[in-house]
């Protein structure tokens, strides 16, 4: 999955510019900004919006809720 296999991705470009795909990105930030956004979480200063929590067990309920974001605002969690 993305840049842990290897910098240098080769892919025929005719299949992506023929299928019209999509190619999106991203990162997870820096070590030091997971620490600064831990720290403020510690202080109660900033803190993730939940949308919905689910079981396991309704965890096909909770993945059709993600697909459609109807309604949908925030994070959804799984628990066991």
């Amino acid at each position: 999955c993305g840049a842990t296999t290897g910098y240098d991705a080769k892919t025929d470009l005719r299949h992506i510019f023929f299928k019209g795909t999509n190619i999106l990105g991203s990162t997870q930030g820096t070590k030091a900004e997971l620490e600064q956004g831990l720290y403020w979480m510690g202080k109660k200063k900033i803190k993730a919006v939940i949308d919905s929590v689910h079981s396991f067990e309704n965890a096909a309920e909770a993945h059709t809720k993600m697909l459609t974001g109807k309604g949908m605002f925030g994070k959804i969690l799984m628990k066991p």
